[in-house]
């Protein structure tokens, strides 16, 4: 699937991809995690409490943001004195590739070296790339640095001749002389090595012959196996290789429908916000699980949102806050994940998942890459998406990318969030990457609007009658699958009509769309109850609107399927709270369902947020009551 080389130990070496020095931050990561996982671990951590994190980069990469931030983390832990064992090799030929670096290397590097004292150890050091024995000491002086003082260390290996170009599109004449390659092709490391073994009676001439013809032999016999090796053939196989295997079902009834009648609620002292309930979720899975660790920026005094809130003096050391870099955050999150550990990820606000965008992909394709042999298991936290006022744009960004192997799940209400949260913690903890995208209107959100008048304005709820307040499910294996939906029924049907004279319409939605969907189911059967007065709609007929909650938007959810075939509406619409255009979900979910034949009878519209940027001070281009009901009447 990529060019990867190394040894069959997929435990110690990690592929890199071909993104420059995408591999940095989670290998600081992993150098962070060593001792910190063996502390919370013991022995069940997967490297040993004195291993060191190594990356190598070529000259030109100490140039990207993903080398720099790494640096610049490594750096920050070595000053708060966090134990973080890494250790940075830079392979100079002052090349970098067709830009000649000038020697930048050497005053990027400046002043990062420190001797220490009555040793014969430091945290940097140079070698001569065309020095075997240079080469061996100046690396074990930094190992051993890195492994004794658990601190970063950085080995330049210089000097190093360039006898290939980059690749084939490299064109080499285009920047070098003549001369200058033929130069190049002439100094061989390799080559001086074995001289040098020669000259030292280390090695004689037959035993590097025999060693070279059995070095042949190897390689040969590693192509004829794996030319042997069953070729890619099958998208279905890769398509499967995307995630690792759900996680096994606690109970048979996880996959569900359930049937929420909103007249029916808990006793009112059980009753809390969604927030309240996502910090106690989460303080039950830091509690249950001993490699459970929540990372993020001011997550120790309860975050942006104060979903942590109180959470670190209760768990301390398990609940982490880092520099404000998600690069780092997420590449950190990497590494804990390789170490044994199962990160959930707060990212303080949607847009700002922008910032870690590589990392974040680098997370998904690990399993794909890997073949499922190295699967980085974590929940991400996304917050601070849709609905606000506060922040404008860049705080309620309501767009959202979804790569193949991430699972992506959307929770209305508290209630949910419990259930759906134990699930998905459990996914990650088989190697799956879930993420959790949390609207902020609704974690302290108590009332659903029925004031029908919210084509826009402030979003605070006219009527206070705490009917988005939820009982927390006590029972720890009560969970809410992927495949799970959540029907919230029209208020007629339950009431002894004639089934003959009932029209079914269903609004599909998720996250904030719910209540928002409600609202506007209300005020439409309102409006139509008027109209019914009038010649133009007869009384014989009634409709009926469900709104389903559909939590788990990256696929199709199978209990959707079931309700639709059984259920036969004839209209559907789907509200989206994503922005209009490619970045809606409930886009992919329609096609797959017109593919498989279930809206061939239905009519059935779209609709999402505006098509545009929030500003401050108004929720205008969020998607709003209006807008779902003039949808549906547009097609009934």
């Amino acid at each position: 699937k990529h060019c990867s080389i190394g040894s069959s130990d997929h435990t110690k070496e990690f592929i890199v991809t071909s993104t420059l020095s995408s591999q940095a931050p989670s290998a600081v990561g992993r150098a962070l995690a060593i001792p910190f996982a063996f502390k919370i671990l013991g022995n069940d951590t997967k490297f040993a409490p004195n291993a060191i994190s190594y990356v190598s980069i070529g000259d030109g990469s100490v140039n990207n943001a993903h080398f720099l931030s790494a640096f610049n983390f490594a750096k920050y832990c070595e000053h708060r004195q966090i134990k973080c064992p890494v250790m940075f090799v830079i392979s100079d030929n002052n090349k970098c590739i067709s830009l000649k670096g000038n020697n930048w290397i050497q005053q990027f590097v400046h002043g990062f070296r420190k001797e220490i004292s009555n040793t014969n150890l430091s945290n940097m050091e140079t070698a001569n790339g065309n020095d075997i024995s240079d080469i061996f000491i100046k690396s074990k002086r930094v190992i051993d640095y890195c492994r004794l003082f658990h601190r970063p260390a950085l080995l330049v290996v210089n000097k190093l001749p360039r006898r290939f170009g980059h690749a084939a599109t490299d064109r080499q004449l285009a920047y070098m002389t003549k001369e200058e390659i033929e130069y190049e092709q002439s100094m061989d490391p390799l080559a001086a090595a074995c001289s040098l073994a020669i000259s030292s009676n280390s090695y004689n001439m037959k035993e590097f012959t025999d060693l070279f013809h059995h070095m042949i032999q190897m390689v040969e016999d590693a192509f004829d196996q794996a030319l042997c090796e069953d070729k890619i053939s099958s998208r279905e196989a890769l398509i499967h290789s995307n995630s690792p295997p759900l996680a096994y079902a606690l109970k048979s009834t996880m996959d569900r429908i359930i049937h929420r009648n909103l007249t029916q609620r808990e006793p009112k002292s059980r009753l809390e916000t969604m927030r309240k309930h996502m910090t106690s979720v989460f303080d039950e899975l830091l509690q249950t699980y001993k490699e459970c660790v929540y990372i993020g920026e001011d997550v120790e005094h309860g975050g942006y949102y104060l979903v942590t809130d109180g959470l670190a003096s209760k768990y301390p050391l398990r609940v982490r806050d880092f520099p404000p870099d998600e690069t780092s955050l997420m590449g950190a999150a990497i590494g804990y994940s390789q170490s044994g550990l199962v990160p959930v990820v707060e990212i303080p606000y949607s847009k700002y998942l922008d910032c870690a965008f590589d990392m974040f992909n680098e997370a998904i394709i690990a399993n794909w890459l890997s073949n499922g042999q190295q699967p980085n298991g974590m929940v991400i936290r996304l917050q601070g998406f849709d609905k606000g006022i506060f922040g404008g744009n860049f705080h309620t960004h309501n767009s959202l990318v979804m790569p193949p192997g991430l699972d992506v799940v959307c929770y209305s209400n508290g209630e949910d969030y419990v259930r759906g949260m134990r699930f998905a913690f459990r996914q990650a903890r088989a190697g799956r990457v879930v993420m959790c995208v949390d609207s902020t209107d609704l974690l302290n959100k108590r009332h659903l609007d029925y004031s029908h008048n919210n084509s826009g304005g402030s979003g605070k709820d006219s009527d206070k009658n705490d009917l988005w307040l939820t009982a927390y499910p006590l029972d720890c294996e009560d969970e809410l699958s992927f495949d799970s939906i959540v029907v919230y029924h029209s208020p007629q049907l339950l009431s002894d009509a004639d089934q003959d004279k009932i029209h079914h319409a269903v609004i599909i939605t998720y996250g904030n769309g719910v209540p928002t969907s409600l609202s506007a189911r209300n005020s439409f059967l309102q409006k139509y109850q008027q109209q019914q007065h009038s010649s133009s709609i007869s009384n014989e007929n009634i409709i009926q609107v469900s709104v389903v909650d559909v939590p788990c938007i990256s696929q199709l959810p199978k209990q959707l399927v079931v309700y639709l075939k059984e259920y036969k509406p004839q209209w559907i619409v789907f509200a989206d709270v994503c922005k209009q255009g490619a970045s809606m979900p409930l886009n992919g979910m329609a096609l797959q369902l017109q593919n498989e034949g279930l809206l061939s009878d239905v009519r059935w519209k779209i609709v999402g947020a505006s098509a545009t940027y929030n500003p401050l001070g108004t929720s205008l281009t969020f998607l709003n009551a209006n807008d779902v009901r003039s949808t549906l009447l547009s097609i009934i």
